[in-house]
């Protein structure tokens, strides 16, 4: 199977509390990260990253299913596809729901092997299915996947914490939607440097 320098399955909290703007405000985020410089000079220097993309409130929607960024110009039109997804029905958080969805598709879909498996959740609330979340925490570090999470607010924050993120992931929180944006870039830039 071919080698990449990362695995990167991004879940996007699609639940009614986010609202249109703060939406399009994350899927630009990750569009504009897609692109970066550290994201292409990884895909120059050290080899191809899988990306997957999914939307998650009370059931888990794909926005894009995995595919293998060889290139600037597959960066740029994975960043240009993803800009015109649209956004699915959306009521509660299972953060839960989605995080076992999440590790199964990392099981079975990944189109390549890599010693940098990752889990990426954005959320701004709890979810209260965190017994799903637990257990699909502990499946992803028996797979040496990890679980890195961004969470809005401090309520969400500890929740992923607590739940979600594996021993192996980091948090980080953010007060408001309104720094979803550059936030997303530091993160994903932490997460491609175990790339190196």
């Amino acid at each position: 199977m071919l080698a990449c320098a990362a695995v990167i399955l991004f879940l996007l909290d699609a639940s009614a509390s986010i609202n249109e703007k703060h939406w399009q405000d994350m899927i630009r985020g990750h569009a504009e990260a897609l692109v970066s410089e550290r994201v292409l000079k990884v895909i120059e220097g050290d080899g191809p990253i899988a990306i997957g993309v999914y939307a998650f409130s009370d059931s888990i929607e794909p926005m894009m299913r995995f595919r293998l960024l060889q290139s600037p110009a597959d960066a740029r039109t994975a960043a240009n596809d993803l800009n015109r997804v649209e956004r699915p029905f959306s009521l509660g958080t299972r953060a839960g729901l989605a995080l076992e969805h999440a590790v199964k598709v990392m099981e079975t879909e990944a189109p390549c092997e890599s010693h940098n498996l990752l889990i990426d959740l954005v959320s701004d609330g709890e979810s209260y299915d965190e017994y799903l979340a637990e257990r699909a925490r502990d499946r992803a570090q028996d797979l040496s996947i990890r679980i890195n999470v961004l969470g809005v607010g401090r309520i969400a924050a500890d929740w992923l914490n607590n739940h979600a993120k594996t021993s192996t992931g980091f948090y980080m929180q953010i007060d408001s939607m309104d720094d979803i944006i550059p936030s997303l870039q530091r993160k994903i830039v932490r997460e491609l440097a175990s790339s190196d």
